[in-house]
């Protein structure tokens, strides 16, 4: 787990923190709305772009636009009603043209939004977006029809980013084009009526104060409206910058030129997606999964400052080496070579002189292990896959020093290993950790397929050597770490946890189950058949499993795309239910546009990650795409392919129950591989199956066999195939390669479906229902499962996602009823309001204290101490909350830090009311001083002998007239930590 940026915060936010993420909040069932596709968030976010923007561009949970320079929103109808619509797709289930549609009465409104594909790096820099609305008439008489368009700053905490002030901001329309201070926010195609804000027509420019606006205000709203007649329709078309553009000539634009823009998305994300590994699945959440994956992926790519790189998403903005390996199998497979290989530079960057790869967003500063062999093995198989020698020469120099580093360092070790680390990040332990063994074998293994391929034969058998004695190590330490149930645990022989592992840390926070069990693919460490594989991934389905996923900390949040890890072992060891359970279970914490998520959901919550944390999570979507990849072919074998005569092609890994129905087809055409390109089907017709294969292997690539497990749910009655070769093995069927068809029989085993349905409730009510914050050998037994008379009496289903998705509503449902006795209240979901009324402060006098004042949007500067995500414009925004404030911190020799306010002009000021961050009973110290010309000051109120705590009310200075055009609060002191704090400064005349 990784804390995103913006929850990286000084310590005095912590308590905030910690209230946020333990309110044991649920969402109404009602959300889910059945006709439309699944969402499981109760506040999703997600995106549109294209690859390498500086920045995302955000789609929020109820439907509009944010890119951090201003918001676009719709409302609609004669009481302006926001927008609020949670269930958004992409087109054709994943080209990010994002789409969403409601009805009221008889006219039905269909919106969507798309980036613009540029034709230059300058457009990629600064992408243009178009949005369209069309609202139709579907009832039999007239209906009057008005959508509109407005702008605002930002509404709530579930956009990332900042709120651009809006007071002091001066906004203008003109020719259907919206400007704000001079540049341009928006262009709205012909034929709309202008509202400066809701309800008052726009006559003029004017300041966002004089209609007293707050970021969540929307103003400039473009309406249209029309009398629609039956089956007439009406669409309100616009574009705007992801950041706003000088002004310039007006440019009108159209329908025409809005189709033409949405063509050429479509065409782009066709060619460069839809061309390799297409993937057929009868489930269509599934197969849409697999591509969207790929594509939400590829819009987490940024380039900054000329550097073009892979990030996580929306909260995790920078490159992550840990993920590495999953972003090259999953773009190696579709041939996406240019959205993967511009980190190479990164790679090369972040490695140090004796070879070791630095994932610094992971090492806090340290030089530490975390990440090596994930990028060795990424790096090399890179190579393997693309076959592309001449790349290959030229980061041959980056394997060798990454190899000469795992020689070296493992040499210095008494065991063998790979060197001990701290509790960075994931396993959070102190000691041997089992994963960067595993994967650093992994990474000695692709490094010498890659120095075989160059003819580097030299290379090669030195490091064959190194890795017999490497591979002996290991798994000598695996034997000797292994628990008597088989469980692989998080670190080798030893290891510390706990507050001796890192101080601060309990337990709980601690020794958790990340790539541990990376055991059988793709590592190959253990075979797949070693019932230790089983055994590690079942326990920690026992302990670790909430809403039939893994969590982290102990049952503290769900975790969806660490249990990919789970999954992939299950296939390998022909497991297929388990599998199939937990690819519908991932799937199941998805937004309904494929959106995965990081962390940060309480089980059985508001199904919500933290406003700092958003869907969509770039690593968890490519995990996501690569398990369903996965469903239908995976390389194994043959030690991760140091001995190719060994190797072969898993083909349909997990069939499910649902697709048994004649005529439904499972296929993958054209999927890239390390063997060559992937082309199988399998047509079901009620008795059996007939699969086809029209692979084309490289010459000197072919797999040993083709492996196809024997669905599990049936007994298998005849098979017969054109391969040279056939035998049956443990529920698998092994072919020659040079087979083109198999045709087997089989019928349904008894009562396989007759519980599937009772069997997902029984394990949701088996799960651990706290955080257990024990030490792993002393975790608690888990609860027993329990039925209702009713609930026995269900009909069979067969396992499918719709199965998974009616268990998991059925459950939360029962729970959400416990809750509401309980006195539980639902957590509201909700559009935010398009005009929020500025509230009064609470005063000791009871008196009424207007939210805007002289300093409301004005310049304002700071401290160098300041912290990045609470600039200094925060104290002068309107809004006196603890979700937006001015913090710095002092560090270690408790430094003072400063706020300075511009009121633009001098103002005879009669009164200053200074409002510090509140809670835990924290004093705050500080002074205020006036200047007429930023230079000279004069201390006026001086704070710093002060010990009353501070208040929501803060602190209101009155006094006679004083001119000033300057005001500079300075904090010298808070008695809880090094933070300095200020939610508001006002002053007033």
């Amino acid at each position: 787990m990784r804390i995103p940026q913006t929850l990286l915060v000084s310590a005095f936010t912590v308590s905030t923190l910690s209230v946020a993420l333990a309110d044991g909040v649920m969402v109404s069932p009602e959300i889910d709305n059945p006709s439309k596709p699944w969402c499981y968030f109760g506040k999703p976010t997600s995106v549109i772009g294209v690859p390498f923007m500086p920045d995302a561009i955000q789609v929020t949970y109820d439907g509009s636009i944010y890119t951090k320079s201003a918001e676009y929103s719709i409302v609609y109808g004669d009481q302006s009603k926001p927008v609020m619509q949670r269930e958004k797709s992409f087109l054709n289930g994943w080209i990010p043209i994002i789409r969403y549609s409601w009805k009221e009465d008889s006219l039905t409104y269909e919106a969507e939004a798309f980036t613009a594909i540029p034709s230059n790096e300058t457009q990629r820099h600064n992408t243009t977006q178009w949005m369209q609305i069309k609202v139709t008439n579907t009832g039999s008489a007239k209906q009057p029809s008005r959508i509109g368009v407005g702008i605002r700053s930002k509404a709530d905490k579930y956009r990332l980013g900042p709120a651009v002030p809006v007071s002091n901001a001066t906004f203008k329309i003109e020719n259907n084009t919206i400007y704000r201070n001079g540049k341009v926010l928006a262009v709205h195609a012909s034929g709309c009526q202008f509202d400066a804000v809701d309800g008052t027509p726009y006559s003029a420019p004017f300041q966002g104060i004089t209609h007293h606006m707050t970021p969540a205000t929307l103003s400039c709203i473009a309406w249209k409206q029309k009398v629609l007649q039956p089956g007439q329709s009406e669409t309100h078309t616009l574009s705007f910058p992801r950041v706003p553009v000088a002004e310039t000539a007006s440019t009108v634009i159209s329908e025409k030129e809005y189709n033409a823009a949405r063509s050429q998305a479509i065409t782009w994300w066709e060619t460069t997606v839809g061309t390799n590994s297409r993937i057929t699945l009868p489930e269509k959440r599934l197969e849409h999964a697999h591509r969207a994956g790929v594509v939400h992926s590829m819009l987490g790519t940024r380039e900054r400052k000329g550097k073009k790189f892979q990030s996580d998403g929306i909260p995790y903005p920078n490159l992550f080496l840990i993920a590495a390996t999953e972003y090259q199998d999953v773009y190696d497979s579709f041939g996406l070579t240019d959205i993967y290989r511009p980190n190479f530079k990164e790679y090369a960057r972040l490695q140090l002189e004796n070879g070791l790869f630095l994932d610094t967003n992971l090492s806090h500063g340290k030089i530490l292990l975390s990440s090596h062999g994930q990028v060795l093995s990424a790096i090399s198989r890179h190579i393997l896959v693309t076959r592309d020698k001449e790349f290959g020469e030229k980061i041959f120099p980056m394997i060798e020093k990454a190899m000469d580093m795992i020689i070296t360092s493992t040499q210095k070790e008494p065991n063998g290993l790979l060197p001990p680390s701290t509790p960075y990040d994931a396993e959070m332990i102190k000691g041997y950790y089992t994963s960067h063994n595993l994967l650093g074998l992994l990474g000695v293994r692709s490094a010498i397929r890659v120095a075989t391929m160059l003819e580097k034969e030299a290379k090669a058998n030195e490091w064959r050597s190194f890795h017999t004695s490497y591979e002996k190590n290991v798994t000598k330490a695996i034997q000797a770490s292994a628990w008597k149930d088989g469980y692989i645990p998080t670190g080798l022989y030893s290891f510390i946890t706990g507050p001796e592992s890192r101080k601060g840390f309990a337990e709980y926070r601690t020794d958790q189950d990340w790539d541990n069990n990376l055991l059988a693919w793709p590592t190959e460490v253990l075979d797949a058949d070693d019932p230790r594989v089983v055994a590690t991934c079942d326990n920690i389905r026992k302990l670790r499993y909430r809403e039939g996923i893994q969590t982290y900390r102990n049952g503290q949040h769900l975790h969806q795309y660490i249990t990919t890890n789970q999954v992939c072992q299950y296939l390998v060891a022909n497991e297929q239910k388990k599998a199939l359970e937990d690819i519908y279970h991932i799937l199941l914490h998805s937004g309904s546009n494929g959106a995965s998520f990081e962390n940060l959901i309480q089980p059985w919550g508001n199904r919500t990650p933290s406003g700092g944390c958003p869907p969509p999570h770039a690593w968890g979507t490519i995990r996501t795409s690569q398990i369903i990849r996965s469903l239908l072919y995976m390389p194994i074998g043959g030690r991760a392919g140091i001995d190719p005569e060994d190797r072969d092609l898993l083909l349909f890994s997990a069939t499910s129950p649902s697709w048994n129905h004649p005529g439904n087809r499972v296929a993958i055409a054209n999927g890239i591989t390390e063997f060559g390109n992937i082309n199988a089907s399998m047509t079901l017709n009620g008795t059996g199956a007939d699969y086809t294969f029209d692979n084309h292997f490289h010459a000197n690539a072919t797999p040993r066999s083709l492996r196809i497990p024997i669905p599990w749910f049936v007994q298998l009655l005849s098979h017969q195939s054109d391969a040279e070769k056939i035998r049956i093995h443990d529920g698998v069927i092994y072919l020659s390669p040079d087979a083109t068809e198999l045709s087997l029989t089989w019928k349904e085993k008894p009562k396989v479906h007759d519980t599937t349905f009772q069997d997902l409730l029984t394990r949701y009510r088996m799960e651990i229902p706290y955080i257990w914050k024990t030490t792993r050998n002393n975790a608690p037994q888990n609860p027993e499962g329990f039925l209702t008379e009713e609930e026995r009496q269900t009909k069979p289903q067969p396992l499918s996602f719709a199965t998974v998705k009616s268990a998991y509503q059925h459950e939360y449902q029962r729970r959400y009823q416990q809750y509401l006795k309980g006195g539980g209240k639902p957590w509201p979901i909700e559009a935010p309001s398009t005009k929020p009324t500025p509230k009064a402060l609470p005063q000791k006098n009871n008196s009424e204290l207007p939210l805007f004042s002289l300093t409301t949007g004005k310049k304002v500067t700071a401290s160098s101490n300041t912290l990045k995500n609470h600039p200094p414009s925060n104290a002068v925004d309107g809004k006196a909350t603890r979700s937006s404030y001015w913090a710095a911190d002092g560090g270690p020799r408790n430094d003072p830090a400063w706020v300075q306010i511009d009121l633009g002009k001098t103002e005879a000021v009669t009164r200053v009311h200074i409002r510090p961050y509140y809670g835990n009973s924290r004093i705050y110290k500080y002074y205020v001083e006036h200047s007429p010309d930023g230079k000279h000051w004069d201390k006026f109120i001086d704070h710093t002998k002060k010990a009353a705590p501070t208040t929501l009310e803060g602190n209101d200075y009155r006094f006679q007239p004083t001119d000033m055009r300057y005001i500079r609060v300075t904090v010298t002191h808070c008695s809880i930590n090094t933070g300095r704090a200020l939610l508001e400064i006002s002053a007033y005349k």
